[in-house]
């Protein structure tokens, strides 16, 4: 792209190929104005293939709000782009592997500046890479509005030594390891590296003692080992879910009763019909979270827009004095 493109809705895509999305010059831009049938965005797609950006990539909603934009490819390369979603638009970028490196960080902070909110995702392993985020050592991702910023991994998120995601106008913060709910994937920080803001921090991940399942070692459940205190500044609120996966996750929650929790996926429990969840023979079903002499369970469970479904506990033969 040397020129100009302009339109309500705006597609470039490549079957197995190559898109690239280059700037020749200063006037060169891909830019969508917003209708009364449709608001702006702009869809850059590799399918399979590579996306390389540069230039101003901009979209704005009919009545000048904020638009939409999406970045997707087996690789996207950001480089040096300026992308304008507007305040209170989003931008999704969404490769296999991501890597955050200094001039990705700049791109990142001047879409943050300008208002628009950031989701940098990984959907799935493929040739492209495991699904991980990587951001660079020592790299500064600085921002000075309310926008918020979102990284979420399909496997890992890594944050580099020495690396700092700052907003000073309380941007929200979210890291969201494992966000297919496949039971791999956690959060880790490099020595040194933080995110500093007052606004709300939220941490998605598996315990990273167990990358294989949650379920089959309730002991990172009876005393987890990540602590994410230490790494958020700023006054921000932390909230550091750990990922219930799958049936044994559900129930291991019963080890820890005052945790904090969130649905990583639909968990179907019907197996929990014949499930001998203590492997002595005895309490077929699931074992209730909380009563039956054990302590209430006083923590959080959030849903996260997934269900748990066909749960089965038999009261009346196992638990007939449960709370």
């Amino acid at each position: 792209n040397g020129g100009a493109i302009q339109a309500a809705d705006a597609e470039l895509r490549a079957n197995g190929g190559n898109v690239y999305a280059l700037a020749g010059n200063t006037q060169s831009i891909i830019k969508a104005t917003g209708v009364s049938a449709s608001d702006g965005k702009v869809f850059l797609v590799a399918e399979g293939g590579s996306l390389g950006l540069a230039g101003t990539i901009q979209a704005r909603a009919a009545n000048g709000a904020g638009g939409q934009i999406e970045t997707s490819g087996a690789v996207v390369r950001i480089g040096a782009a300026n992308i304008d979603a507007g305040a209170g638009g989003s931008w999704l970028l969404d490769p296999d592997d991501l890597t955050i490196d200094q001039t990705a960080a700049d791109t990142i902070a001047t879409s943050l500046n300008a208002g628009t909110n950031v989701t940098q995702q990984t959907t799935a392993s493929g040739s492209g890479g495991n699904g991980d985020i990587f951001v660079s050592p020592n790299v500064s991702l600085n921002w000075s509005t309310s926008a918020s910023l979102t990284l979420s991994a399909y496997r890992d998120i890594d944050i580099g030594a020495g690396s700092v995601l700052a907003s000073t106008g309380g941007g929200a913060v979210t890291l969201y390891a494992d966000n297919s709910g496949t039971g791999v994937g956690t959060v880790t920080f490099g020595a040194g590296a933080s995110v500093s803001t007052s606004g709300p921090v939220a941490i998605f991940y598996n315990p990273s003692v167990n990358p294989v399942g949650s379920g089959v070692n309730p002991t990172s459940y009876v005393n987890p080992t990540e602590n994410f205190a230490a790494n958020v500044t700023g006054g921000g609120a932390l909230t550091s879910y750990m990922l219930v996966n799958t049936l044994a996750d559900l129930q291991n929650i019963r080890n820890n009763v005052s945790g904090t929790y969130a649905l990583g996926a639909d968990v179907n429990a019907a197996a929990s019909a014949t499930w001998n969840a203590n492997g002595d023979g005895t309490y077929a079903g699931f074992v209730p979270i909380g009563g039956n002499a054990q302590a209430a369970f006083t923590g959080t469970l959030e849903g996260n827009g997934h269900t748990v479904s066909n749960l089965f506990i038999d009261f009346t033969t196992d638990y007939p004095s449960v709370d």
